[in-house]
């Protein structure tokens, strides 16, 4: 009588004999490369968790002090709400063109912007309060990008290092440049075709040219548009600063002395 052949067991999936044995080997060792792959998810998932709490982050307020608030009453407020994204997606998310990149919201503005904004005018051009003064942008960022990607080194990594080696090198090395600038009708703020700006290239925020900012500073952006009876204006000005030199970690002080001097600058061009 002839032996019948022992039967073996197709893999459906590509047509083709294994054994019991193997089969059982593969799909264990299936199973554990599945067990590392879920448990890499689940900790990407907590460190996304942690970055997005981190979005509740608050910052000491700028209280400019001295100012009496019904000098800064006259300007009527046309600003837009706060939009930019919290700590965790933005000025903290090491990915983000924001990365080191602070915007002081309305709520950390004391007294709030039209007031602030009103009565610092004011002071330096009394006759204003007989003007209509409408208010439409009144931003404020504070920039250490480049001090901040700088320390991600200690963090390790190829990604790490290539960002902040790229920050480096578009730092300027040389020091005497003018400390504050200011530009008028600077539309995004871009007017070198052939540099990037430290930050989100052309958004309108806190970004800068690096070129024109002393190596090792930290720069305050401020973007302001408003209108005097009709006629618009807008400004754009950039204030460095020695990180060294604040008197605090975020720079309330520098934050307070870059506003008093972009107003100041703007009272001497404004013409009625």
């Amino acid at each position: 009588m002839p032996m019948r052949e022992r039967p073996v067991r197709w893999n459906r999936l590509v047509q083709r004999p294994v054994s019991v044995g193997l089969s059982f080997q593969r799909a264990k060792a299936q199973l554990l490369d599945k067990g590392v792959v879920m448990r890499s998810i689940s900790n990407m998932c907590l460190l996304l968790a942690l970055i997005m709490l981190s979005g509740c982050i608050s910052f000491p307020p700028v209280k400019m002090e001295g100012l009496d608030a019904k000098t800064g009453a006259f300007v009527i407020d046309r600003t837009k709400p706060d939009s930019y994204p919290g700590f965790g997606l933005a000025q903290g998310n090491i990915y983000s063109c924001r990365a080191g990149i602070q915007h002081i919201g309305q709520k950390n503005l004391i007294p709030p912007k039209a007031i602030m904004f009103g009565a610092l005018l004011s002071r330096e051009k009394p006759e204003i309060v007989y003007h209509q003064v409408v208010l439409e942008q009144f931003d404020v960022y504070r920039n250490y990008r480049l001090r901040s990607l700088s320390g991600t080194r200690a963090m390790g990594g190829a990604i790490f290092t290539a960002v902040a080696g790229a920050a480096d090198r578009k730092n300027n090395k040389e020091l005497g440049l003018e400390r504050f600038a200011i530009r008028s009708d600077p539309g995004d703020g871009r007017w070198k075709p052939d540099e990037n700006q430290v930050g989100c290239d052309g958004r309108g925020e806190g970004e800068y040219y690096a070129s024109e900012v002393n190596g090792g500073s930290d720069v305050i952006v401020i973007w302001l548009q408003f209108a005097i009876d009709g006629k618009p204006y807008s400004f754009r000005s950039a204030y460095q600063y020695n990180y060294d030199e604040a008197a605090s970690l975020t720079g309330e002080d520098k934050i307070k002395e870059a506003i008093e001097m972009t107003i100041t600058s703007i009272a001497s061009k404004i013409v009625f």
